[in-house]
């Protein structure tokens, strides 16, 4: 008995150490699987019967079995009998320690509130570039500034905007910027003539002439001037007005070449020869190896009844390489009509 004894005292040890290490387990059973009161009682009832069984076998082979051989050799049947136990074995102590546990509480959790943490932004300092990369192309900035411009900017751009519309066949338009120049800068002679020639194109021969000549009045050495009202006088047939505007260029040595020429010309035609000689001989000064020039003085001469020095000229001319065909054949037959002769007083008293 006192093996059996033994035995059963081992066995309750390990269960209770088993039901100690599993007392999880059956907490978490009894909480998702309830058991009730009745599988209790016939769980212990099978146990106790299995425990009585185990306890007749032993009893029965202790009886047959020697004294020695029982105080030497430990049954075997302690070991292998339980060692088939699968199920545990519950003892009044495993019972008494298992409850079946209230079921879980159906209350909704309490909602605990959390204080919100504070967002902290880093800010990044950005990198400053020193230099442009030569890879990257830098565009340029547009920056708009006001400019105050003077009165002479501004009637030149006036000017340059009535140039523009005129293009365009504006002309009412290309006039009214010219007038508004000429009233910030009377001295732009170019805005003046413009205007004048756009008046000529539309026929307003009044209008020419006056803003021509106020701009001579205040200027009287834009000779310019005076040299387009000239021409435009010639254009409608006014050749006395034309060369009284020219006024004997011949005195100023600030006059051109083409206004001083244009008025021998008309002289000569006018056959005011006097005028004609002095405008011709001032070119010729200026030029001595112009053959037109020196024509016109010869024929200047000519005209006057100046014979001798007539022919000095026509000879002067013939000698010039260059002269066309026509003139020096001119100039011939005249050198022979003022030459004199003995079978001519008449002309010998007149180069005389």
């Amino acid at each position: 008995m006192s093996v059996i004894n033994q035995v059963l005292n081992d066995i309750e040890q390990r269960k209770r150490m088993e039901s100690a290490q599993n007392v999880d387990n059956y907490t978490a059973l009894e909480v998702n699987e309830p058991r009730s009161y009745a599988l209790l009682g016939f769980g212990l009832f099978c146990g106790l019967c299995v425990l009585g069984y185990v306890w007749f076998t032993q009893s029965q082979d202790v009886v047959l079995a020697e004294p020695e051989s029982l105080a030497a050799t430990p049954s075997p049947i302690s070991v292998v009998p339980f060692a088939v136990i699968t199920a545990p074995v519950m003892t009044p102590q495993a019972i008494e320690v298992i409850k079946p546990l209230a079921p879980p509480s159906k209350s909704k959790p309490k909602l605990v509130p959390v204080a919100p943490q504070p967002v902290v932004v880093k800010h990044t300092q950005p990198k400053i570039v020193d230099k442009p990369s030569a890879n990257i192309p830098v565009k340029a900035k547009l920056e708009i500034k006001s400019v105050q411009l003077t009165a002479v900017q501004l009637a030149q751009l006036k000017f340059n905007q009535g140039l523009e519309l005129m293009a365009q066949g504006l002309v009412t338009q290309a006039q009214s910027l010219w007038q508004q120049g000429l009233q910030l800068q009377p001295d732009n002679h170019q805005a003046r003539e413009r205007l004048a020639l756009s008046y000529f194109e539309d026929n307003r021969m009044k209008s020419v002439f006056e803003v021509l000549q106020q701009g001579i009045n205040q200027y009287p050495l834009a000779h310019g001037l005076s040299f387009l009202k000239a021409k435009i006088q010639l254009q409608v047939n006014q050749d006395k007005q034309a060369l009284a505007t020219l006024n004997r260029p011949y005195r100023l040595e600030s006059a051109s070449d083409e206004m001083i020429e244009l008025a021998g010309a008309i002289a000569q035609q006018l056959q005011v020869w006097p005028q004609a000689q002095l405008n011709y001989s001032a070119l010729v000064k200026r030029q001595p190896g112009n053959h037109k020039w020196l024509m016109g003085l010869a024929i200047s001469l000519d005209g006057q009844g100046k014979s001798s020095q007539a022919i000095v000229r026509y000879t002067q001319l013939i000698g010039f390489p260059g002269v066309s065909q026509l003139l020096s054949n001119y100039a011939q037959q005249r050198i022979a009509i003022l030459t004199p002769s003995s079978t001519n007083p008449q002309s010998r008293d007149n180069n005389g």
